[in-house]
């Protein structure tokens, strides 16, 4: 008996396991497990072709990107309709108005809203040094808002978004409500799309990272392999670094939801050390 799958095409049986062996990513744990359960297994990598070697690392690469992207979207989709209704239970009465550049507001002030080492500050009647003691946040005066990031190098970043640039407006929590209620299907899709974006941009940004990273190590791992006195070239170290990559990811994947130096730690030393023992074993 075959499987129907759509469009008056049938597959055999045997065609249909092989379909959901290669879907599910059997195969791919299999192929893990094999390798990481055999130091010897570096002579069977070096004979795979570049492309066999790539896609094997790219298919975990895109199994936990969708993974994330499933979640974020989830995320996204679940708390969007719910905008109107956190805004209405949590954020109290406030009102802003912008007329001629200038805004003005009935809100005491100043007011700061702080988390951690992140600030919004709200004193029309301020300056821009009142984000000296922050390392990020916003700073809305009267003419302005100034939004200030400091990076990992602690390089200080600020851009500032001139009211008049906007036009004249008004807007109190009613009516922020009110447009919340009638553009949830359009916010939605915005956010929606927007992490579709950026999911493809970081995706293609980190495989380009670590394409690079790789090709880097599989120089150093060349040096180790000429010091082992193995006859490899460099594109079969490159092999060998992009499986052990593999359990270094599986590691690092763990790593994000069990937040730890040991696994850090540990990703890196199970990298170096597949990588070293399966050019060591070789013949």
């Amino acid at each position: 008996m075959g499987t129907h799958i759509g469009f008056g095409c049938r597959i055999s049986g045997a065609a249909s396991a092989k379909l959901v062996y290669n879907v599910f990513m059997i195969a791919t744990f299999r192929e893990t497990a094999r390798s990481v359960s055999d130091l010897n297994y570096g002579a069977k990598i070096v004979e795979r072709s570049v492309k066999e070697v790539f896609w094997y690392w790219y298919k975990y690469v895109l199994l936990f990107a969708a993974i994330m992207l499933f979640l974020a979207l989830g995320g996204v989709s679940y708390f969007t309709p719910q905008l109107p209704k956190i805004v209405e239970s949590k954020l109290s009465q406030f009102d802003l108005t912008v007329k001629g550049g200038k805004a003005s507001t009935h809100i005491p002030q100043p007011q700061i809203y702080t988390d951690s080492d992140l600030a919004i500050i709200l004193n029309l009647a301020g300056k821009p040094a009142d984000l000296d003691n922050y390392k990020s946040g916003a700073l809305i005066l009267v003419d302005r808002i100034i939004f200030k990031n400091t990076d990992s190098n602690k390089i200080v970043n600020t851009k500032e978004l001139k009211w008049s640039d906007l036009g004249d407006f008004a807007i109190t929590k009613d009516t922020l409500v009110s447009w919340l209620m009638t553009n949830k299907l359009r916010i939605l899709t915005i956010l929606l799309s927007a992490v579709i974006v950026l999911a493809l941009v970081f995706l293609g940004l980190y495989t380009l990272w670590q394409i690079i990273s790789m090709a880097i190590w599989a120089v150093l791992f060349l040096l180790v392999a000429k010091i082992l006195k193995k006859k490899l070239a460099y594109a079969q170290v490159v092999r060998l670094v992009f499986y052990a990559s593999v359990i270094s990811l599986l590691i690092g994947t763990l790593n994000l939801v069990l937040p730890s130096q040991l696994l850090a730690t540990l990703s890196l030393g199970a990298f170096v050390f597949y990588v070293c023992a399966w050019i060591y074993r070789l013949k």
